[in-house]
């Protein structure tokens, strides 16, 4: 008997965890700091994107 309400607890805080990172993942996707973080990295990535892309052009210029 022991065993089973062991088991039962396990299964019950398992889903309980699963829907506490649920709503953690809910809420942070709405958080606007985490919106400006996110916003903030991908104008850097697209910066870097940009200065090795004319890194590139130079390089093939001075090539030719």
């Amino acid at each position: 008997m022991e065993k089973e309400n062991k088991k039962i607890r396990d299964k019950a805080r398992k889903e309980r965890n699963e829907v506490v990172r649920q709503l953690v993942a809910f809420i942070r996707k709405r958080d606007r700091r985490v919106q400006a973080h996110r916003k903030r990295l991908e104008e850097q990535n697209a910066e870097k994107v940009k200065r090795f892309e004319e890194l590139r052009k130079q390089q093939k210029l001075e090539q030719a």
